[in-house]
């Protein structure tokens, strides 16, 4: 009887081990695919995934070109913001503030440059990329008429700190009347004993309107 019980109670523990050896290749199998699935989304969430680790950020900035590593910025203006990188008046930026940034982005500043243009008694300045003065001029508030004379001409090359002056010019019409006198026609009378002037022709003044064109620079007549 005893040996009976024997025979089972080894029977049983040989059927433990075989399902603990099993067991332990199949929860290693588990935790292989475990570990790859959780470090696998773990990298997707937080590098691939998030555009704010390890970008490589080129920025052209007035025709000088930086190259920025390690970014963390999300945006375009979030990334001026941090490298202290400002805008002012008339200078422009591709792509747009709002823009994501991803490694690899390239941000292009054009910087404009003034101008100080003297006009109508006093002096102001604009801030331009325009390559010629009448350009500069034209995408300005100044209101600048077609007979205007503007010094250095329309077509010169735009300088940075470059002084034009605009000097306003007006034309008008002027109409004068001058009077135009009548000529008269004398003959002499020889059937008298004397000479005498007899006026053969008689008639009025004549009235001659002019027009003359007046220009003024600046209000001054010329």
């Amino acid at each position: 009887m005893k040996e009976r019980r024997m025979k089972i109670m080894n029977r049983e523990v040989k059927r433990g081990k075989k399902r603990s050896g099993r067991i332990v290749p199949v929860l290693a199998i588990v935790l292989f695919f475990g570990f790859v699935y959780f470090n696998y989304f773990r990298k997707t969430n937080t590098e691939e995934w998030d555009r704010s680790i390890g970008k490589t950020i080129t920025v052209s900035d007035g025709g000088l070109d930086f190259s920025f590593a390690e970014v963390s910025e999300k945006t375009v203006g979030e990334f001026l913001d941090a490298k202290k990188l400002s805008l002012r008046e008339g200078d422009s930026i591709f792509p747009s503030e709002e823009t994501a940034l991803f490694s690899g982005a390239h941000i292009i500043i054009g910087r404009a440059h003034p101008m100080n243009v003297v006009v109508d008694g006093g002096e102001q300045t604009v801030r331009t990329q325009a390559t010629t003065v009448g350009q500069a001029l034209e995408e300005s508030t100044l209101v600048i008429d077609e007979d205007d004379i503007v010094k250095p001409s329309r077509d010169t090359f735009a300088e940075s700190d470059m002084r034009v002056v605009i000097i306003r010019v007006q034309i008008e019409e002027v109409s004068v009347e001058k009077p135009i006198a009548f000529e008269k026609k004398m003959n002499e009378d020889d059937t008298l004993s004397w000479r005498k002037n007899i006026v053969t022709q008689k008639g009025e003044n004549g009235i001659q309107k002019l027009t003359y064109r007046v220009s003024t620079y600046d209000g001054k007549e010329v």
